[in-house]
């Protein structure tokens, strides 16, 4: 029997996701004036943040949980059990991923979750990253994975031996 929360897991993200953009889009209003351009105005409960945090890290949840069931269907448990500690990337190539955008997103994804759940006081990566800029490029990962792989399998397989 399989069990699993994925489609939970999910949610979650799309939920946050969905409620970050909304967070954003509450805090830009036109200028008061009648002057061309915006106005931000800041969020003192840093709604879009902690969306994009949950966003985020649920996308790792999911992925995780869905790199694990397609192992075991595709592979089987012992692969699973092989595979359990090894990055996403070696996951997917280990699916049989050859797209290399999903591969590389994926490396950067990684990268960027790990600076973000382990935050440092001291900053020393490269460039300042923007927290909903990259739930909003996590959740076209997770899509663009769903895609690939046509997640309708997940789906079947839970059907199946679920």
């Amino acid at each position: 029997m399989i069990m699993t929360n994925e489609r939970v897991y999910y949610s979650i993200a799309r939920q946050a996701y969905d409620d970050m953009k909304e967070d954003l889009e509450k805090n830009i209003r036109p200028k008061s004036n009648g002057a061309p351009g915006y106005v931000k105005s800041i969020d003192p409960e840093q709604n879009s943040f902690k969306n994009a945090l949950i966003c985020i890290v649920f996308n790792g949840i999911y992925l995780e949980s869905i790199l694990h069931i397609l192992i075991g269907k595709n592979l089987g448990i012992k692969k699973v059990k092989q595979l359990d500690n090894q990055i996403y990337e070696n996951k997917l190539i280990a699916l049989d991923c050859k797209d290399i955008e999903i591969l590389m997103e994926t490396k950067r994804y990684r990268k960027v979750r790990k600076e973000i759940v382990h935050e440092k006081a001291l900053l020393t990566q490269e460039d300042i990253k923007v927290v909903q800029d990259e739930a909003k490029k996590s959740m076209k990962l997770i899509e663009n994975i769903r895609n690939y792989f046509n997640i309708n399998e997940i789906e079947n397989y839970r059907r199946t031996f679920g």
